[in-house]
């Protein structure tokens, strides 16, 4: 990293009242669908890999393992293809999606299971882990609150690593903007939230928070949570 990244980093923790914790290494993980239960049979996940949260990360060899007592499901992670269904069909790989991975666990039985997702570039933030609520097969879709789904989403999309929670204290973060004891209105985060698509995100700018893309349903929730 150049003087002058070291020199931008630093500003921006103060101004932010932030601490930097391996600024010249660490990643994001963002899940594109942050489960708040599963289906026995069913599971798994797609997921981006971002260094300091904006470059894509490719060639990386993730990992996924998923455990419930001592029961422990392992799975690897391929690159994410895409493209027309006929160049597919005729042997082409299509095109490489940019830091994007897909990788298959179906869960064997019910409970609650804690998933450790590894993207593999040996990096601060480079583990993701979150619980599954595993039901059996043709149970009801239960009923989650908003703000639970955005506690879920605030893990799953990768905010717990640049942003430290209190409901989130024994993870380890960089460029840590801290949210303990502030309080945010749903107004707030929505407002913020909405307007990243016309910001310019750039690894030059360590203190401009990436666009995930997020839906409006996601949006919302992520504003109950920390509005609450």
């Amino acid at each position: 990293m150049s003087a002058r990244c070291v020199l931008v980093v630093i500003v921006a923790a103060l101004s932010l009242g932030t601490v930097v914790i391996d600024a010249g290494g660490w990643v994001v993980i963002t899940l594109k669908n942050v489960p708040t239960h599963e289906w026995v049979g069913n599971g798994g996940f797609i997921y981006t890999v971002r260094q300091h949260g904006h470059t894509p990360m490719n060639d990386l060899t993730g990992r996924v393992e998923a455990r419930k007592g001592p029961m422990v499901v392992r799975s690897t992670a391929r690159e994410l293809w895409g493209g027309r269904l006929d160049e597919i069909r005729a042997g082409g790989r299509g095109v490489r999606s940019p830091g994007a991975y897909v990788v298959d666990i179906p869960f064997p039985e019910p409970g609650m299971w804690t998933v450790d997702l590894t993207a593999g570039s040996g990096l601060v933030g480079d583990t993701l882990r979150m619980t599954v609520n595993v039901l059996p097969k043709g149970a009801a879709e239960p009923v989650v609150p908003a703000a639970e789904r955005g506690r879920r989403l605030f893990e799953g999309k990768g905010c717990v690593t640049c942003h430290k929670h209190p409901e989130f204290s024994s993870i380890r973060t960089v460029a840590v903007h801290d949210m303990t004891g502030k309080r945010y209105t749903s107004e707030h985060v929505q407002a913020f939230l909405q307007s990243l698509p016309s910001r310019t995100a750039s690894i030059d700018s360590f203190g401009t928070m990436p666009n995930l893309g997020l839906a409006r349903h996601e949006i919302d929730a992520l504003a109950a949570f920390l509005g609450r």
